[in-house]
Protein backbone atom coordinates (compact mmCIF):
# COMPACT_ATOMS: atom_id res chain seq x y z
CA UNK A 1 0.00 0.00 0.00
CA UNK A 2 2.85 2.23 0.85
CA UNK A 3 4.50 1.74 -2.71
CA UNK A 4 1.21 2.69 -4.33
CA UNK A 5 1.34 6.37 -2.32
CA UNK A 6 4.78 6.62 -2.73
CA UNK A 7 4.84 8.60 -6.27
CA UNK A 8 1.85 11.05 -5.28
CA UNK A 9 3.76 11.82 -1.86
CA UNK A 10 6.61 12.43 -3.94
CA UNK A 11 5.19 14.77 -6.76
CA UNK A 12 3.32 16.64 -4.13
CA UNK A 13 6.28 17.40 -2.20
CA UNK A 14 8.18 18.66 -4.87
CA UNK A 15 5.21 21.17 -5.81
CA UNK A 16 5.41 23.05 -2.11
CA UNK A 17 7.64 21.25 0.20
CA UNK A 18 6.74 22.50 3.47
CA UNK A 19 2.71 21.38 3.08
CA UNK A 20 1.84 18.41 5.39
CA UNK A 21 -1.75 17.79 3.34
CA UNK A 22 -0.93 15.76 0.05
CA UNK A 23 -4.73 15.74 -0.52
CA UNK A 24 -4.72 19.40 -1.27
CA UNK A 25 -1.26 19.15 -3.50
CA UNK A 26 -2.75 16.44 -6.45
CA UNK A 27 -4.55 18.55 -8.01
CA UNK A 28 -2.06 20.68 -8.52
CA UNK A 29 0.54 18.85 -9.23
CA UNK A 30 -1.45 17.69 -12.53
CA UNK A 31 -1.81 19.19 -15.60
CA UNK A 32 -4.82 19.91 -17.58
CA UNK A 33 -4.66 16.67 -19.28
CA UNK A 34 -4.42 13.16 -18.00
CA UNK A 35 -1.66 11.01 -18.36
CA UNK A 36 -1.66 8.58 -21.29
CA UNK A 37 -0.96 5.71 -19.18
CA UNK A 38 -3.86 6.54 -17.38
CA UNK A 39 -6.29 7.02 -19.96
CA UNK A 40 -7.39 3.76 -20.47
CA UNK A 41 -9.31 2.04 -23.23
CA UNK A 42 -11.10 3.51 -25.94
CA UNK A 43 -13.59 0.53 -25.41
CA UNK A 44 -14.49 1.59 -21.53
CA UNK A 45 -17.85 1.56 -20.83
CA UNK A 46 -17.63 5.43 -20.24
CA UNK A 47 -16.52 6.02 -23.72
CA UNK A 48 -19.76 4.57 -25.07
CA UNK A 49 -21.62 6.52 -23.01
CA UNK A 50 -19.64 9.77 -24.18
CA UNK A 51 -20.66 8.63 -27.49
CA UNK A 52 -23.73 7.63 -26.95
CA UNK A 53 -24.74 10.93 -25.23
CA UNK A 54 -23.12 12.91 -28.04
CA UNK A 55 -25.05 10.77 -30.62
CA UNK A 56 -28.62 11.46 -28.63
CA UNK A 57 -27.85 15.29 -27.91
CA UNK A 58 -27.11 15.94 -31.74
CA UNK A 59 -30.34 13.94 -32.49
CA UNK A 60 -32.22 15.99 -30.03
CA UNK A 61 -30.81 19.09 -30.89
CA UNK A 62 -31.59 18.43 -34.81
CA UNK A 63 -34.97 17.30 -34.21
CA UNK A 64 -35.84 20.46 -32.63
CA UNK A 65 -34.96 22.72 -35.34
CA UNK A 66 -31.26 23.22 -34.94
CA UNK A 67 -28.92 23.38 -37.65
CA UNK A 68 -26.61 20.23 -37.97
CA UNK A 69 -23.49 22.84 -37.54
CA UNK A 70 -24.73 24.57 -34.29
CA UNK A 71 -25.99 20.94 -32.87
CA UNK A 72 -22.69 19.44 -33.52
CA UNK A 73 -20.70 22.41 -32.73
CA UNK A 74 -23.10 22.85 -29.55
CA UNK A 75 -22.37 19.58 -28.56
CA UNK A 76 -18.66 19.36 -28.85
CA UNK A 77 -18.23 22.21 -27.22
CA UNK A 78 -20.62 20.48 -24.54
CA UNK A 79 -17.75 17.64 -24.62
CA UNK A 80 -15.03 20.49 -23.72
CA UNK A 81 -16.42 22.51 -20.97
CA UNK A 82 -16.83 18.68 -19.10
CA UNK A 83 -13.53 18.01 -19.49
CA UNK A 84 -12.29 21.28 -18.60
CA UNK A 85 -14.70 20.72 -15.20
CA UNK A 86 -12.96 17.33 -14.98
CA UNK A 87 -9.68 18.71 -14.83
CA UNK A 88 -10.67 21.53 -12.40
CA UNK A 89 -12.21 18.65 -10.08
CA UNK A 90 -8.44 16.83 -10.43
CA UNK A 91 -9.39 14.22 -11.97
CA UNK A 92 -8.22 15.21 -15.67
CA UNK A 93 -9.31 16.10 -18.86
CA UNK A 94 -9.14 13.05 -21.34
CA UNK A 95 -7.89 13.52 -24.75
CA UNK A 96 -9.84 9.94 -25.73
CA UNK A 97 -13.30 11.37 -24.16
CA UNK A 98 -13.35 14.01 -26.57
CA UNK A 99 -12.45 12.10 -29.47
CA UNK A 100 -15.43 9.55 -28.54
CA UNK A 101 -17.66 12.56 -28.02
CA UNK A 102 -16.38 13.93 -31.83
CA UNK A 103 -17.07 9.90 -32.70
CA UNK A 104 -20.92 9.86 -30.96
CA UNK A 105 -21.38 13.71 -32.82
CA UNK A 106 -20.85 12.24 -36.29
CA UNK A 107 -22.61 9.45 -35.72
CA UNK A 108 -25.45 11.56 -34.44
CA UNK A 109 -24.98 13.91 -37.44
CA UNK A 110 -25.17 10.48 -40.20
CA UNK A 111 -28.36 9.23 -38.58
CA UNK A 112 -30.29 12.46 -38.87
CA UNK A 113 -29.12 12.83 -42.19
CA UNK A 114 -30.12 9.54 -43.67
CA UNK A 115 -33.73 9.59 -41.67
CA UNK A 116 -34.59 12.80 -43.07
Amino acid sequence: MLLLLLPTVARSQTATPDSSDVSKLAPAARSLWLPRAEEGSIFREDRWQHASLSASLVMGASAAGASDGAAAGSVVALGILKEYLDSRRGSGASRLDLVTDVVGVGLGLLIVRITR
